[in-house]
């Protein structure tokens, strides 16, 4: 079985995600070329096509922003809960306690996103991890390399999006600041864990609605549409 490489800007859209199997064939980062480097003249898609979509994230609701970040803490807290649960054999006890530690970091962002938007919050999403080998290390410890990093471009990408005059005023834009850093102290991490470098770049890449939905959709059974993504 293959293994996801860790996501370095750096490196293009090539290094970002390769889980193997032909349900991750297609999961590349939007908008770049056919070569190693984004191009910066390129528009990314504004949104992921809505064909048999079980939910579509319509961001024309200033709330929408929201329920994304819900949707990625979703996702993260499933992921380290099966992790923590069940640890992978020789798991050293560092191993053991960053997993606990980030399990229970992700439960509480996703709780909070969930508590913020009450009977607004979008439905629980159902994981899809089978392409994840949880008895083997570098496919979990890679997998929350990916998921980390992908989080904090996600954050990234999304502060654009908060509507201050929206319902839950500036209190989306604090929390995407406060929980960006500690996602990309989860990466740091987890790249420290597994040889990589704690930092690879001196900024942080952001990412649209659209292409971090699409690499993460291998993940998630419940199919995620977006529309009106702001330019």
């Amino acid at each position: 079985m293959s293994h996801p490489r860790v996501y370095d800007p750096m490196l293009g859209r090539r290094a970002f995600l390769s889980l193997g199997g032909a349900s991750l064939a297609g999961v590349v980062l939007a908008g770049c070329g056919d070569d190693d480097e984004p191009t910066a003249t390129q528009s990314p898609p504004q949104a992921t096509t809505e064909e048999k979509a079980d939910l579509t994230l319509d961001f024309s609701d200033p709330l929408t922003v929201v329920n994304y970040a819900y949707a990625l803490e979703q996702l993260e807290a499933a992921f380290y809960e099966q992790a923590r649960n069940n640890p992978f054999p020789g798991a050293t006890k560092e191993e053991v306690s960053v997993l606990d530690s980030l399990k229970g970091h992700e439960f509480a962002h996703r709780e909070f996103f969930k508590t913020a938007l009450g009977d607004k919050a979008i439905p629980a999403l159902e994981p899809e991890f089978s392409a994840i080998d949880f008895m083997d290390r570098k496919s979990v410890l890679e997998t929350a390399s990916v998921f980390e990093n992908l989080g904090v471009a996600a954050y990234n990408g999304a502060a654009a999006l908060i509507d201050l005059k929206g319902p839950l005023g500036a209190v989306p834009l604090m929390a995407a600041g406060d929980i960006v850093s500690v996602e990309a102290r989860h990466a740091s991490t987890i790249n420290d864990l597994i040889g990589k470098s704690f930092a690879p770049t001196a900024f942080d890449q952001a990412m649209s609605p659209s292409e971090v939905l699409e690499a993460a959709q291998p993940f998630i059974k419940t199919r995620i549409a977006v529309t009106n993504v702001p330019s």
